[in-house]
């Protein structure tokens, strides 16, 4: 009784399995770099300025709706954030009990809102 043949495989030429690897490469490539380009980050920069020598609070939302106090804080002070998402709220509020305050919200060098007070300010805006 004879067995029956095995299938025969076939290797593939090297010249096939180096442009495999390299269309798989170029894709991994456009995959990242699309996601950088896309889902890149957003830069948000908050300022405060005050009339007098400091504000006596700062709080401000970072990436993903987190709030962040600043207790005590000079008379200009900024701080910048990276948003990731889209369609996030911005938010910076400064109280200043003894005189003014002005607030202002830029995406990448734009102003989007700004705002001033009397014992504080409030801007909001949402991040595109």
């Amino acid at each position: 009784m004879t067995e029956p043949a095995l299938p025969t495989i076939q290797t593939p030429s090297r010249t096939t399995l180096v442009a495999i690897l390299a269309v798989v490469a170029a894709v991994l490539l456009a995959t990242v770099a699309g996601i950088l380009v896309a889902g890149g980050g957003k830069s948000v920069r908050y300022e405060v300025e005050t009339s007098g020598s400091s504000a006596l609070r700062i709080t401000y939302v970072a990436d993903g709706n987190q709030s962040q106090l600043v207790p005590q804080a000079d008379s200009s002070w900024s701080e910048t954030v990276e948003f990731t998402g889209a369609n996030q709220w911005a938010a910076v509020g400064a109280d200043f009990p003894n005189g003014t305050a002005t607030c202002r919200i830029f995406l990448n060098g734009k102003k989007l809102a700004e705002s001033a007070g009397r014992g504080g300010a409030l801007c909001e805006t949402t991040i595109p």
